[in-house]
């Protein structure tokens, strides 16, 4: 079979922040009682972002089937050769003000699309029980241009310059991410399955290799335009380009049916692919502003028994497995705080005090946006499905597992130990200065420059301690229990009702306080239902079904974080937790004809 296909597709999208927040001043900053005092209001800036995907791949397949007369049985092979390319193209805008007099046209910042230039959309919620008092974009004019502005007079901007009189600014889209990244895929795959031994020995095996190559433009953001400070020039001429690599991936299942009743199975597997955050960045080497993501590489295997009693109406199956998940990417849940945010932060302090040009901010910042880890995991998982009667059947799932960090955020100390990283900024000499926006940072407000260098270590070698601890976030036991039961007979026939039960434990969390430690939080069991029914008519079918989630509408708060300080009262009070959506209740009508 040969297939060619090209796929594409755009699109923009609006996107926004939003966070519930509360009015606390009696008094408005030029003076005057404030009428929101004490409401709710919602506050937004707004991104404009336009993307675009292309992919155009070439296929062909084969297959074939092999039968023997002996014990060498049955066996189906299948090949495949597969071309892939895919594009990515991305231009990313920020609604802020423009007009003032300074170098780059933004009244507060040199970077366009900083927070200190974006225009903020604020609504009081005057009434919270009424729905469409939260939903009020669409009486909003959120096209972001032409909004106006009047600066008070002797207002200070970024650049130190005084304004003499009012100045008036005007709302503008300004671009601050420009990518165009183009991946290469060629794989070849074999597969077969084989029946030995009159069908009691049955193997599934199988062998794929990927050749990839991709290109990172120098900066996956954008260059700057120096005549107006925006993100919106691709460095063609000088693209980062990923050295190619081979994937191999193997797979290696088998069954064997001791008899009627019990089963052997096991199976042994290696991975490689592309990191679901691909398209960004890590930490580079010593002096190097990003690297690609590595590429995730991982290795399972699993043993088990399969029990069929009761002449099939029974079917159990029990397994343990271990895995180990090597390269893997994400963004982490930090410990203290986000030490690349932090050293960022430290570059534009820099920058803004005149310790170093932009032209040496633009060069040596890193553009990390995930971190790297890998992990080892193993457990054991029971399952049971039981057909009890014709009419009715049940399910049931138990499993365990334990889950450790073998490595976390390994590519921080070779950056942060590297020219571009900490003695860099030791060499400024400026640890005693102390930054005007004391809110900067991730870091708590008001250290100075020498405290912060040493705040964002203290966040990168915290975030590495988490090797050797528990995964963060990992739920150990888990279960379930779903039952139906179908009426084939009387008033109800066709008529089936059902529902079942799922509990987790609670999250592990690793608490900056070594005398509080890890703590694993409470579990919690959510009920579903389920209820359907069917009819045939003389020309088609018709098949209803109400889905019904969190039955009894819990909302019990799950706790999955403590705060890092001591509040007032001595304790760790809760900083994260889970509310469960609200009972989901869901009609489903289906016609077949």
């Amino acid at each position: 079979f040969l297939r060619a296909q090209t796929n594409y597709s755009s699109g923009s999208v609006l996107e926004t922040s939003t966070t519930v927040l509360g009015d606390p001043n009696r008094t408005l900053p030029g003076g005057g009682s404030n009428a929101h005092f004490g409401e709710l209001y919602l506050e937004n800036t707004l991104n404009r972002d336009f993307r675009f995907y292309g992919e155009e791949y070439l296929r062909a397949t084969v297959s074939h089937e092999i039968k023997t007369d002996g014990w060498l049985g049955t066996h189906r092979l299948a090949a495949m050769y597969q071309e892939r390319e895919s594009v990515f193209l991305r231009n990313m805008q920020a609604n802020v003000w423009q007009g003032a007099p300074t170098p780059f046209g933004v009244p507060f910042h040199a970077n366009p699309w900083h927070n200190n230039n974006r225009v903020y959309y604020r609504h009081y919620i005057t009434n919270p029980e009424s729905t469409a008092d939260w939903r009020r974009a669409q009486d909003l004019d959120l096209t972001g241009i032409g909004l106006t502005y009047s600066l008070p007079a002797g207002t200070t901007l970024y650049d130190g310059t005084v304004t003499t009189g009012a100045t008036t600014l005007t709302s503008d889209w300004r671009q601050w991410v420009a990518q165009d990244t183009k991946t290469e895929i060629d794989a070849l795959m074999f597969a077969g399955q084989s029946y030995l031994l009159d069908n009691k020995l049955i193997v599934t095996y199988g062998y794929r290799e990927d050749d990839l190559s991709s290109n990172a433009w120098r900066q996956s953001n954008g260059l700057r335009d120096p005549a107006t400070n925006e993100r919106n020039i691709i460095d063609y001429t000088n693209p980062r380009v990923t050295p190619p690599f081979t994937g191999e991936t193997t797979t290696l299942g088998a069954v064997y049916h001791i008899n009627d009743t019990i089963s052997v199975v096991y199976n042994k597997g290696t991975n490689v692919g592309l990191s679901g955050f691909a398209e960004r960045n890590i930490l580079g080497g010593p002096g190097e502003t990003f690297a690609r993501v590595p590429i995730p590489e991982g290795e399972s295997e699993d043993i088990g028994l399969t029990f069929d009693l009761f002449n099939g109406r029974v079917f159990v199956k029990t397994a343990y497995y271990e895995t180990v998940a090597l390269q893997n990417s994400a963004f982490p849940s930090w410990v203290d705080f986000n030490p690349v945010a932090g050293i960022q932060a430290l570059y534009d302090i820099a920058e803004d005090a005149g310790f170093i040009t932009a032209a040496v901010n633009e060069d040596q910042r890193p553009l990390s946006g995930v971190a790297s880890f890998s992990e080892v995991s193993e457990g054991y998982e029971v399952s049971a499905i039981g057909n009890l009667t014709e009419n009715w059947r049940i399910s049931m799932n138990y499993s365990y597992t334990e889950a450790s960090r073998l490595e976390e955020f390994g590519e921080f100390t070779g950056w942060w130990e590297g020219p571009t990283g900490k003695s860099f900024f030791q060499g400024l000499n400026q640890n005693d200065y102390i930054d005007p926006d004391t809110s900067r940072g991730p870091w708590q407000d008001g250290l100075n420059f020498g405290q912060a260098i040493q705040a964002v270590e203290d966040a990168g070698l915290a975030q590495q301690a988490l090797a050797g601890l528990a995964s963060t976030g990992l739920r150990k036991h888990k279960a379930n229990v779903f039952t139906n039961y179908t009426f084939t007979e009387g008033p109800l026939k066709n008529f089936r009702v059902g529902g079942g039960a799922k509990y987790a434990l609670g999250p592990i969390w690793h608490h900056v306080n070594p005398l509080v430690g890890t703590k694993v939080f409470g579990g919690q069991t959510l009920f579903d239902a389920v209820f359907s029914w069917n009819k045939d008519f003389e020309k088609y079918n018709l098949d209803l079904q109400l889905n019904i989630r969190n039955l009894f509408n819990s909302d019990n708060l799950q706790i999955s974080r403590l705060d890092d300080a001591l509040s007032p009262d001595g304790d760790y009070d809760p900083f994260r937790v889970i509310l469960n959506p609200g009972r989901d209740i869901k009609l489903k009508a289906t016609f077949r004809f």
